[in-house]
């Protein structure tokens, strides 16, 4: 949801898809698992620990997975979600299934995860399978059917787009930003820019996808830091979606953000507005962002009104302040 000021024919709203970060995996390696059951609680003696020789040869920066899980041979009772398994190289506990609910086998899993140390897998790596909450001591909990874990060494591109020349419209964006990237809107705003009696408005909002906590920061032409915000858009519009407010006149804004929060003026110029998941730190130089980790769908609304907001009010008769989806 966001808020945009709508007319029929002062202001208008631009909308399009942005070329958003992505990731790629250019090397990979993957061991199977077939039958291997889930007994008890990490370190005891009835776990089955499962060694591998792996070719390595790449750096190795996350870990995914994929199979099935079948509780039939043990404990009817137990969930997914404790069927866990301590990876023996930097000591990671992974956890594919967040199904914490009694099952009907098979329960299928997937998803992946970042390794906090990236390292190159050309070793002996080792696998104990346990149960994060043993229902019955010394008896099979659960067992994998079949499973999958395939280390990859992955790279993200940051996605860039040009929003172009802002003159009292609302251009809207829908993005997508992956873990570790970030998207960048470049943009102009013209005539006297924000002063006394304009304003500019960029907001995050939900899409409807998979929700992300943003954060924006916006650069000058030289790459240089004017503002963030992580946060900012309105509790009941999102949440953990974000808004920077040039111009006290700023109509735009809700109870989490004040009208000019960022800067009661900003000259007229070329500007880049960053987005990112949390926790992003925005450098002083737009070259040295530091990417967070969350990841998702948003849309981002850019508005720029340089007239006066009285005589756009006039202008506007009927028009007003609405949500929308």
């Amino acid at each position: 949801m966001r808020k945009f000021l709508m007319t029929a024919s002062v202001f208008a709203v631009a909308t399009s898809a942005a070329m958003a970060s992505t990731q790629s995996v250019i090397n990979s390696e993957s061991i199977v698992f077939n039958n291997v059951n889930s007994w008890d609680a990490q370190g005891d003696l009835d776990n089955e620990i499962i060694a591998n020789t792996m070719t390595g040869g790449f750096t190795a920066n996350s870990i995914s997975w994929s199979g099935n899980l079948d509780n039939s041979t043990g404990n009817a009772a137990t969930w997914a979600s404790e069927a866990d398994i301590l990876f023996n190289g930097p000591n990671i506990v992974l956890n594919p299934s967040s199904n914490g609910a009694a099952y009907t086998p098979p329960e299928p899993v997937g998803g992946s995860t970042t390794l906090p140390t990236p390292f190159d897998p050309a070793s002996i790596v080792s696998f104990e399978f346990f149960e994060s909450f043993d229902d019955t001591a010394d008896a099979i909990d659960q067992t994998w059917l079949d499973l999958t874990l395939t280390f990859e060494e992955s790279v993200v591109t940051n996605g860039n787009f040009s929003a172009g020349a802002l003159s009292g419209t609302t251009t809207s964006l829908t993005g997508n930003n992956v873990a570790g990237g970030l998207d960048f809107y470049t943009f102009t705003i013209g005539g006297a820019g924000v002063d006394a009696t304009g304003f500019l408005n960029i907001q995050t909002y939900d899409i409807g996808g998979t929700l992300i906590d943003t954060e924006l920061g916006l650069y000058d032409s030289a790459g240089n830091f004017i503002a963030t915000d992580d946060d900012g858009q309105d509790t009941a519009l999102g949440g953990l979606y974000s808004m920077l407010s040039f111009g006290a006149s700023d109509p735009l804004t809700g109870t989490d953000t004040a009208p000019g929060a960022d800067g009661a003026t900003l000259p007229a110029g070329t500007y880049t507005v960053v987005v990112g998941g949390f926790n992003t730190l925005f450098e002083p130089n737009i070259n040295d962002i530091v990417p967070g980790s969350s990841a998702g769908d948003y849309g981002i609304d850019l508005t720029f009104v340089p007239e006066p907001a009285s005589l756009g009010l006039m202008l506007l008769g009927f028009a007003g302040l609405v949500r929308r989806r």
